[in-house]
């Protein structure tokens, strides 16, 4: 069974809290569109959240709050950060609930996250849908970022691996930033998965992305694992050297971070980027590639999250 309540949070005001037999979430209706918690059934937020933030709100400038977002790419000073202080709208449409932003001031890019639960799953299905409010067609991709709690670590698997004799031509490419750092010791680089460390204790971000990855990614903190998965779309263009995954960590956060591919959006039209969610509880923590592969994937094997 489903519900669908509006509640006022102690950290975030006024928000409509959504839960099944198995999970909840939390969304804040003065900012956003934003899912601000996601967690097991009375467990601990999976989600980084910043609720100072919201003390201090100031609607003229961008801040981060935490939680899931949906953004629009390539990632760009002027058109990325458009400040999402203004109240939501909030439309019930049967077991989808439905949030709308006001279109942004200087784009004119209106954004909408429709949520569902399925019952019985402990599982969220995602749509994020980015509307063309401008009188011209406008060239992007729809980004959908994860901020988690601070503390766990990212898994995110590399396609199926091969032969040599039977892949001579390449799979996929790996991304890197000016400021990414190989050699950095958050990183386990293994043959079926990378792992992210998201450690406070760190000075420095780190990015990465990937063009063709596992089909999804996954974190793993204090028990919780948090899987999302989206499509990838073949040959189409994706941002950032053609990424349409990515990891971002610096001390307070990490994200995880799937792309839409490149569109150009008529005026009045939109483009849309689904994902699902799956959260497990009692769930080590992967503190390497052997750890992902007998502890963590057996631990969320009667999740239906895993390719084929």
């Amino acid at each position: 069974m489903c519900s669908m309540s509006e509640v006022v949070d102690k950290n975030w005001g006024r928000s409509v809290r959504l839960a099944n037999t198995s999970i909840e979430l939390l969304v804040p209706l003065s900012f956003g569109p934003r899912i601000i918690h996601a967690s097991c059934l009375g467990e601990k937020n999976l989600l980084g959240e910043f609720p100072e933030q919201y003390q201090k709100m100031d609607p003229s400038r961008w801040q981060s709050f935490g939680g899931h977002r949906l953004w629009h790419g390539p990632e760009d000073w002027t058109r990325t950060y458009e400040p999402d202080g203004a109240p939501i709208q909030v439309v019930e449409l049967g077991d989808t609930t439905r949030f709308v932003q006001l279109p942004e001031s200087q784009t004119q890019m209106q954004k909408e996250l429709d949520v569902y639960l399925p019952p019985e799953e402990p599982q969220v299905q995602v749509t994020h849908r980015l509307y063309n409010r401008n009188v011209w067609d406008v060239t992007l991709c729809a980004w959908a970022i994860t901020v988690m709690a601070p503390g766990g670590k990212a898994i995110l698997p590399l396609p199926p691996r091969g032969l040599h004799e039977d892949n001579l031509t390449s799979q996929t490419t790996l991304t890197l930033w000016a400021y990414t750092d190989l050699s950095d010791p958050r990183y386990t680089w293994g043959k079926q998965f990378i792992l992210l460390q998201q450690d406070p204790a760190a000075t420095t971000p780190q990015k990465i992305g990937l063009n063709r990855s596992g089909g999804w990614m996954a974190y793993v903190n204090q028990g919780q694992a948090f899987i999302k998965t989206s499509a990838f779309v073949e040959n189409a263009t994706y941002p950032d050297q053609g990424s349409s995954v990515e990891l971002y960590t610096d001390p307070n956060i990490l994200e995880m971070e799937t792309m839409g591919p490149m569109v150009t959006i008529p005026a009045g039209g939109m483009t849309e980027l689904q994902e699902t969610w799956y959260l497990a509880k009692q769930v080590p923590d992967p503190v390497d590639e052997q750890a992902v592969l007998h502890k963590v994937l057996p631990a969320c094997g009667h999740l239906p999250f895993l390719p084929g």
